[in-house]
């Protein structure tokens, strides 16, 4: 029986490293033991954004206006307002919340001829905070009214836009021009920590029908580690600057979206979700097993190391 159990161990510790260095893309000749044909499965927390189709899928949990949710939430949110605030670069949807995990969504008409469809988080309060460091920084991901494309940036300091790169970055391939469209600007922490920041961005392009139900057409055109783009000046391991008393803007994470170029435009369904976060490393760990499971690999291989990798996330070993 001991001699079991320190087999177990001993498998549980290879499999944790297996994945961690896979991770790291220390062992990419591991991607030899996949026949032609199949679909390497992806390092943990990164899901290649596909979207729609055979991509990333939401949640398939509804909120009360059948909204489709792209994350699990926990069922803390804060409402975005249904009311623009007109601004001379476009109207502009604004709130406040706390929330280190966290979705903005909500459904637009976009006006005739506008630009884009903007949205400034994971910093605080936008207006006053200037050039502190790391504290007013915040992503800034554009989607592209006449494509349905991205144009991937962040501002730091204020009013400074740096564009990023983004090899995620995909096109839906249709104009949003004067019609219903979901958005989702989506942010978390990676398993790294807080210098560990994960955005994505998701389009709903079927928008509302003329009773108002969502088509839930939802596809994803951005997932980045952003925080690998950032200076390191720029960096926050102590977290998301949500007391920003100090910089002059008050308590609260910043999640305003803009309507750019245009007045007039409308929201439904508009609010700041707080989710269960999909970048811990937990969660890394059993989308790693599930599609290592799905792969065809050796029936050797799998009976020795599936089990050890489910085991690790479980958080329990069994026997075989």
């Amino acid at each position: 029986m001991a001699g079991k159990n320190e087999e177990a161990l001993i498998l549980v510790v290879v499999a944790i490293g297996v994945v961690y260095l896979y991770s790291k893309g220390k062992l990419s000749f591991l991607d030899n033991l996949f026949k032609p044909g199949t679909t390497t499965p992806p390092s943990p927390g990164i899901t290649p954004p596909t979207g729609g189709g055979g991509g990333p899928q939401p949640s398939g949990e509804l909120d009360a206006n059948g909204v489709k949710m792209i994350y699990a939430t926990t069922g803390n949110k804060v409402d975005l307002p249904t009311t623009a605030s007109p601004h001379e670069n476009g109207d502009r949807y604004s709130a406040q919340h706390t929330f280190t995990n966290y979705m903005i969504m909500a459904y637009l008409h976009t006006g005739s001829g506008q630009q884009a469809i903007g949205c400034k988080t994971d910093g605080p309060n936008h207006g006053n905070c200037q050039s502190m460091k790391p504290t007013c920084l915040w992503i800034d991901p554009d989607l592209q009214i006449s494509d349905c494309s991205i144009k991937y940036g962040a501002e730091f300091p204020h009013p400074q836009a740096n564009d990023l790169q983004c090899d995620s970055c995909k096109s839906c391939g249709v104009s949003l021009d004067n019609k219903w469209v979901g958005y989702a600007n989506i942010a978390y922490e990676g398993p790294g920590g807080p210098s560990d920041r994960w955005n994505e961005v998701w389009v709903d392009p079927g928008g509302l029908d003329a009773a108002g139900k969502p088509a839930n057409q939802w596809m994803q055109l951005l997932k980045e580690n952003y925080t690998k783009q950032i200076p390191a000046e720029w960096q926050r391991p102590n977290g998301l600057p949500v007391d920003c008393s100090n910089c002059g803007s008050g308590t609260g994470l910043e999640a305003e979206i803009r309507m750019r170029g245009v007045n007039g435009t409308e929201l439904k369904y508009g609010a700041v979700h707080e989710i269960t976060n999909p970048g811990s490393s937990a969660a890394a760990t059993a989308t790693y097993a599930r599609s290592f499971k799905s792969t065809r690999l050796s029936k050797n291989w799998k009976r020795a190391y599936y089990p050890a990798i489910m085991n690790t996330y479980y958080g329990r070993t069994r026997r075989r």
